[in-house]
């Protein structure tokens, strides 16, 4: 451990990517996939039909195509993505006027990646499409997305939860101030869950996992919109009291940089 005593800025990044996918209209795509027994669902937005193909009874086989009404063509067609359709709703999430398509999919049983969202609009008669994991939309005034990304291992992983709008074609960061102190709360709980767990460790490699936790902490923070206190870091005056001052004042520059780093990866989607 004397080496993460010397230089915790090796310590592994978190990674804040919402994996939104721009612009996967493939336009004038002629293939085809073929399936018996697929249910169809079939949802419009002005001249586009989207069809939701997929099987109840076999995961892991769903697919997209998307057809231009007007111009009589199907000119997206996607692999197998999705297991199965979960529900769809229309909202005005950017306040023009106009309504954008939001489609929820689970994706099968995995502990970081497991259900998304795809969202369409149409934009001078331009189809934009985006996908966000492990999202929800938000049902009251904010009209938002809410995001949660689970860092891995699972055992012991971190998991970020931020707020997402949709305005200017393009998703941002939004602030719920009702949620963000229950999130913080539910993150601090975890962590003190954790310091149970580890009791038994030596102290240096108890001291080690937690510091990264914090991190993660820091991060949750920002994304929230809640400033942190730098001499919280300093001091080691966080949620946690087993830091070691020594290095969480040598980390101090390198905490900061990853946290600034990873708001960045979602502050600039």
């Amino acid at each position: 451990m004397e080496e993460s005593k010397k230089d915790i800025g090796k310590l592994k990044k978190p990674k804040i990517e919402p994996q939104i996918d721009l612009n996967i209209l493939a336009e004038g795509y002629t293939g085809s996939i073929s399936g018996k027994d697929n249910t169809i669902l079939e949802i419009s937005l002005g001249n586009y039909k989207f069809l939701f193909c997929y099987k109840k009874d076999d995961n892991f086989k769903g697919f997209l195509k998307i057809k231009d009404e007007e111009k009589g063509k199907i000119v997206f067609l996607s692999d197998y993505f999705f297991n199965q359709y979960i529900k769809h709703s229309f909202v005005d999430m950017d306040k023009d006027g106009h309504l954008e398509l939001f489609v929820e999919l689970s994706l099968g049983p995995s502990s970081y990646i497991w259900k998304c969202i795809l969202m369409f609009d149409i934009i001078d008669n331009v189809l934009k499409s985006f996908r966000i994991d492990n999202s929800d939309i938000i049902s009251n005034e904010s009209k938002c997305l809410k995001v949660v990304l689970k860092e891995s291992p699972s055992a012991i992983g971190i998991t970020y939860t931020y707020f997402l709008t949709y305005s200017n074609n393009k998703f941002k960061l939004f602030q719920i101030d009702d949620e963000k102190f229950n999130i913080l709360k539910n993150y601090l709980n975890n962590i003190l869950e954790i310091e149970t767990e580890l009791k038994d460790l030596d102290t240096e490699v108890r001291t080690d996992i937690l510091n990264k936790h914090y991190i993660g902490y820091l991060v949750q923070q920002k994304l929230l919109g809640i400033d942190y206190n730098e001499q919280e870091i300093i001091l080691g005056n966080g949620p946690i009291k087993i830091f070691n001052l020594e290095i969480l004042e040598k980390a101090k520059k390198r905490f900061l940089e990853i946290v600034n780093q990873n708001y960045e990866l979602v502050e600039n989607i």
